[in-house]
């Protein structure tokens, strides 16, 4: 089997693809801006793709790395929407394209939800983000007219002391400066990466999986549990609160959606599957 791998040189891909070279699977990491491949040009050379068996589509700017200016939103639906869009007709031209094409969304498509006990078979939500997941997984509509087995991985926050999120927020609450954020009570869904990493091989192998496949634990945390499992990693109390206010003066858009909103969301499709997680509790996810 080849494969395919955008978005290679990120947190999620670097991982990916070094699993797939560790079990000798033949993997292609796809750089943007290659010659063959630069979507933000209008560069997409389909002879590239000819001969792969499945592509695994991370590529996308980071959600969460600026404000969400109209700019920033604009930039963030192209390199995701846009993207997708060039690539998946990109694929459909090919003499023989692909039987898998995997391109990922997010849980930010059920939106802000409160309680809310949230399947593959639940609705989408309302705001940017939740609008945002529902046109990126609209993109790649013409692979499922024609009969390619398309799969959506909708991800929750991608829980390493490697990188991403935690790698950030570990030298806050090792100063003492951990805090619980608005009410605390909202829920926040998550993997942990090596999870991510075997969810992706378990969509190889389970043919019958097909679109939306929620990438979480089974054991959403709320934002005060999170933040006191932080502070007793790095051995420190939690005192801080950051009001929503303070929160959403700070951060705009998207301290209300990315930090405040609510969603628990159920990897039902990866257990009704037989996938078995390996740090399904959010505490063990911290531990390298």
């Amino acid at each position: 089997m080849r494969i395919l791998v955008t978005g290679a040189k990120g947190l999620i891909g670097t991982s990916l693809v070094r699993s797939f070279q560790e079990q000798h699977i033949d993997v292609i990491p796809l750089a943007r801006m290659s010659p063959s491949w630069d979507p933000g040009q209008g560069i997409v050379m389909p002879e590239t793709f000819e001969g792969i068996n499945a592509v695994i589509h991370l590529a996308g700017a980071n959600i969460a790395s600026k404000r969400w200016t109209k700019r920033r939103m604009r930039e963030l639906f192209q390199s995701r929407c846009r993207d997708t869009w060039l690539l998946s007709h990109a694929l459909s031209r090919l003499k023989k394209p692909p039987s898998l094409f995997v391109s990922v969304s997010a849980i930010g498509y059920y939106g802000d939800r409160g309680e809310a006990s949230l399947t593959e078979e639940s609705g989408p939500g309302t705001g940017f983000l939740a609008e945002l997941c529902q046109q990126w997984e609209r993109a790649s509509e013409v692979l499922e007219a024609k009969g390619i087995r398309v799969v959506h991985p909708r991800l929750g926050s991608v829980i390493t002391p490697k990188g991403g999120m935690v790698a950030k927020l570990l030298p806050l609450f090792k100063r003492g400066f951990g805090a619980v954020l608005g009410t605390g009570e909202q829920w926040f869904s998550w993997i942990a990466l090596e999870d991510a990493i075997a969810a992706f091989h378990h969509v190889l192998k389970r043919e019958d999986l097909r679109g939306p496949v929620n990438f979480t634990s089974p054991h959403s945390v709320r934002n005060k549990e999170l933040s006191e499992a932080l502070s007793r990693a790095c051995h420190k109390k939690l005192r801080m609160r950051i009001p929503a206010p303070l929160l959403r003066l700070a951060l705009g858009k998207m301290a209300g959606e990315l930090l405040l909103a609510s969603t628990k969301v159920y990897p039902e499709k990866l257990i009704e599957t037989g996938f078995v997680f390996k740090k399904p509790e959010f505490a063990a996810a911290l531990i390298p």
